[in-house]
């Protein structure tokens, strides 16, 4: 969920201080197969103007739920491997 309140924050990139709007909000998670997994992890909503952003998820919370494998071994249904969560006990 998209909170209507903005907060304007200037981030040091590797290409210098960029200023950014962020609504701060909450990502809701259920791992499909995995239907007693839910999660509800803090995140931030970037505003831009131009190209297109690159989707990514902050890791506030999601360490805290789970473990994030990239096995890396080639298959036809996974040419870059398999992502494999398992949860933290």
């Amino acid at each position: 969920m998209v909170s209507r309140k903005a907060v304007s924050l200037s981030v040091e990139t590797a290409s210098g201080s960029v200023r950014q709007i962020r609504h701060p909000g909450r990502i809701r998670v259920k791992i499909l197969g995995l239907d007693q997994w839910r999660f509800d992890w803090p995140c931030h909503f970037v505003e831009h103007e131009g190209q297109e952003p690159k989707p990514a998820l902050g890791l506030t919370g999601v360490l805290n739920d789970v473990i994030i494998t990239l096995d890396g071994n080639y298959s036809p249904e996974a040419p870059y491997g398999w992502l494999i969560l398992k949860r933290q006990e």
